[in-house]
């Protein structure tokens, strides 16, 4: 089923300050509060941080700050034995896993540590793109689970910052990382220093694709 060439306008108030659009020869951008079109491919990014902090530890942040907390130090985790053993039980296809080496790549070219597979939000972000093509919308906020925060709390997902980039008709993981990195917006999720760990999700029907970032 075609998807509507409409432009959607994000009117979140969390959302970090707008960029000036950027061109692009082959995708629909949607980046915080402005649009661009061309063809029928599209990106959508989301980036929230210190909003509803699940079980947050004694780290309180900056309250009013919409941007990562700079502090370098890590939260206490909780059982040590907690990321090794979703590590063992993350589901990450081919596609999904070519993503996340292409992403690690960009990340690597920047100076930044790679990201791992947390299979809590592995299962999110697949739920997610499922979801997109299940009941043919495109945003972040789903019918099914709500905000991106709601999704991630149903799956256990506990995190200091947070973000969401999603993508619809892209053919391959090279295509959709382009496009993203091509987006200013998602390129900043992407190249996020603070993030440690993603989440991919990709479902070929309608070619919808998920990432979510946290920063443990």
């Amino acid at each position: 089923m075609k998807k509507p060439l409409s432009l959607i306008l994000l009117s979140s108030a969390i959302l970090l300050p707008t960029h000036a659009a950027e061109a692009s020869t082959t995708n629909q951008v949607q980046t915080q509060t402005y649009n661009c079109a061309v063809a029928n491919q599209q990106v959508y990014s989301y980036y929230w941080s210190n909003y509803q902090k699940p079980q947050q530890p004694s780290k309180p942040v900056a309250q009013p700050t919409l941007q990562q907390p700079t502090q370098p130090n890590e939260p206490v985790k909780k059982p040590q034995t907690d990321k090794p053993t979703q590590q063992q039980t993350a589901n990450v296809s081919a596609t999904e896993q070519a993503v996340l080496d292409l992403t690690n790549a960009e990340r690597t070219k920047a100076g930044l540590k790679p990201l791992q597979i947390d299979a809590a939000l592995q299962k999110s972000a697949k739920q997610k793109s499922a979801d997109m093509a299940t009941n043919n919308y495109f945003s972040h906020t789903s019918p099914t689970y709500g905000s991106p925060f709601d999704q991630m709390k149903q799956n256990g997902v506990t995190y200091r910052s947070a973000a969401e980039n999603i993508a619809m008709g892209q053919r391959s993981a090279h295509d959709v990382v382009t496009a993203w990195m091509n987006s200013a917006g998602h390129r900043q999720n992407i190249l996020t220093p603070e993030f440690t760990h993603i989440g991919i999700g990709y479902d070929a029907n309608g070619h919808y694709w998920t990432q979510q970032f946290i920063q443990k």
